[in-house]
């Protein structure tokens, strides 16, 4: 058993959901466990990188900008993975919500001084 302290899939014991099963596997006369070493990053530090796939936690609240840094580094979409997956409400939120409203505020400024 090993522990994953952020598990987000379904328990194997309800009593202990952060544990799960790993099977060793035999390789010649080795015993292995078939973990693969990961690593992560800041989206400021994707910035400039091409990834073929990745995990994004955009945290709790939304940043346009970031989001789409970190959506952007992936090459196709079926690389991408959003953990924890987020609610189509939080979608509808963001058209209400305050950085928009800036956003879009600014966005008109620019163009009145265009002309």
């Amino acid at each position: 058993m090993v522990e994953f302290e952020n598990y987000f899939g379904l328990p194997f014991e309800d009593a202990s959901p952060n544990l799960i099963p790993i099977s060793p596997i035999q390789r010649g006369r080795t015993r292995q466990l078939p973990l693969r070493l990961t690593w992560a990053l800041t989206i400021h530090k994707s910035q400039g990188l091409t990834l073929l796939k990745a995990t994004i936690d955009i945290g709790p609240r939304e940043r346009a900008g970031l989001t789409f840094v970190a959506i952007s580094r992936v090459k196709a979409l079926d690389g991408i993975r959003i953990s924890p997956p987020f609610s189509y409400d939080r979608y509808e939120k963001m058209k209400t919500g305050k950085q928009l409203a800036k956003r879009k505020a600014e966005e008109e400024r620019l163009k009145s001084l265009e002309t």
